[in-house]
C-alpha cells in the first residue's frame, strides 16, 4: 500500500470545500490519526494537547447518546454522515486501532493484534469509520470494540 502524506490543514481545508468543517476534538483526533507512525493513544497525545489516558481521550470521540444507539440507529447515523461527504470516488473505511494498554486501570482489557507492532497486545481496540474522498478521510464515528465478555 502507497503512503500518502497529509497534513491537517490539507484535511480542514477539504472538508470545508465539502461543507464539513471539524471541530476541535475531531481536529485534536485526525491530526493525532495522520501525524503519528503508531497510532496509538500515546502517540496521539503527543501531537495534541489532550492529556495521555486512552480512557479519557476516547471519550471525547462521540457523545453519550452513540453509546445508546442500536445497531439500525447507529447504520442510520454513519449511512447520513456519510452523505455529507459523498463523492462519487469515495470510499468506506473502517480502521481497527489498537490501543495498547498501558497503566494501572483501563476497562475491558483484552488481547488485542496491534498491526503497529505485528503481535498480540493488551489493550482495546479502537473502530473509526469514516469516508476517504480522495482528498483525505473524514472519521464519522470512534468507539471502543469490547470483548464478549465486557
Amino acid at each position: 500500500m502507497a503512503r500518502v502524506s497529509v497534513t491537517l490543514r490539507q484535511v480542514q481545508h477539504t472538508l470545508c470545500q465539502l461543507g464539513v468543517p471539524l471541530d476541535p476534538v475531531q481536529a485534536a483526533y485526525t491530526q493525532g490519526l495522520i501525524g503519528s507512525e503508531r497510532k496509538s493513544a500515546r502517540a496521539i497525545s503527543t501531537t495534541t494537547r489532550t492529556p495521555y489516558h486512552a480512557t479519557t481521550l476516547t471519550r471525547h470521540l462521540g457523545t453519550q447518546e452513540d453509546l445508546t444507539l442500536s445497531k439500525t440507529q447507529l447504520h442510520a447515523l454513519v449511512a447520513t454522515q456519510a452523505a455529507q461527504v459523498n463523492h462519487p470516488d469515495g470510499v468506506l473505511v473502517v480502521d481497527f486501532t489498537a490501543l495498547a494498554h498501558d497503566g494501572q486501570a483501563m476497562e475491558a482489557v483484552s488481547r488485542v493484534w496491534d498491526n503497529a507492532v505485528q503481535r498480540v497486545v493488551w489493550g482495546h481496540k479502537l473502530v473509526v469509520v469514516g469516508v476517504a474522498p480522495p482528498q483525505g478521510f473524514v472519521p464519522l464515528l470512534a468507539r471502543y470494540w469490547l470483548p464478549a465478555w465486557a
